[in-house]
């Protein structure tokens, strides 16, 4: 939202029944005025940021006094603007215990978020809270969390939970090939966590960008065979 003058001039040049535009965000500077302005130009969610139900933990791994706040802020105000809310969260292994899941669920269904992708934890620390990584049977524990709660009867209207690294274990990453992600600095690549850029928009047009690299879907194809068969 720091670029926010930016967003209706990029959604008026690619309003089309084929793209699907989100905002991801902490929810700092979201506002209804901007929300109802950018769903009249295509824009169908935002997905909050928000990794707890309790205040000082969420302020404190955000390193924000403001930030459980805004993250609230932020879902209310989309659905006034009438636009579908999603929430990712990174899960602790005491979130793992069946009550302190469904508090968690429960919590931001009656917020009305549509759906919750559910992360585990990587080995990302700071001087306020570290994150214990996830062994097998956590990633279990979590994916049976969501099947129950999906199947429950008492939770059909209810918000939907979704694993996506439960996902890319069984599908692998689709980074450059479901997605592409572009830098503040206008550097085209499969996703965030890989260095190598594949051009610039700035520079260059995205269509020419996504031609020269055919070879890098190819060996992404190739390398996940590889991956599939070992």
């Amino acid at each position: 939202m720091m670029r926010s003058d930016d967003i209706p001039e990029i959604l008026q040049n690619c309003m089309d029944k084929k793209t699907g535009f989100w905002i991801l965000t902490t929810g700092w500077k979201i506002t209804l005025e901007k929300l109802i302005l950018y769903k009249k130009l295509g824009l169908r969610g935002i997905v909050v940021s928000l990794d707890g139900i309790n205040p000082d933990i969420v302020n404190s791994i955000k390193i924000s006094k403001n930030a459980f706040e805004n993250a609230i802020n932020a879902i209310k105000t989309a659905k006034k603007a009438g636009l579908l809310v999603g929430i990712d969260s990174v899960f602790r292994k005491e979130m793992l215990s069946d009550e302190n899941y469904e508090a968690h669920l429960e919590f931001l269904s009656n917020l009305g978020a549509n759906f919750i992708n559910c992360y585990s934890p990587k080995l990302l620390t700071d001087k306020n809270i570290q994150y214990e990584k996830f062994n097998i049977s956590d990633y279990k524990k979590l994916g049976e969390l969501n099947k129950k709660y999906r199947r429950s009867n008492k939770n059909k209207r209810k918000i939907i939970p979704y694993s996506p690294d439960i996902w890319e274990s069984k599908r692998g990453c689709v980074g450059g090939k479901s997605f592409l992600f572009v830098n503040t600095n206008g550097d085209v690549k499969p996703c965030p966590f890989v260095k190598p850029s594949w051009g610039n928009i700035l520079n260059e047009n995205i269509t020419s960008i996504l031609q020269k690299n055919q070879l890098n879907f190819r060996i992404c194809e190739t390398n996940q065979e590889l991956m599939n068969n070992k």
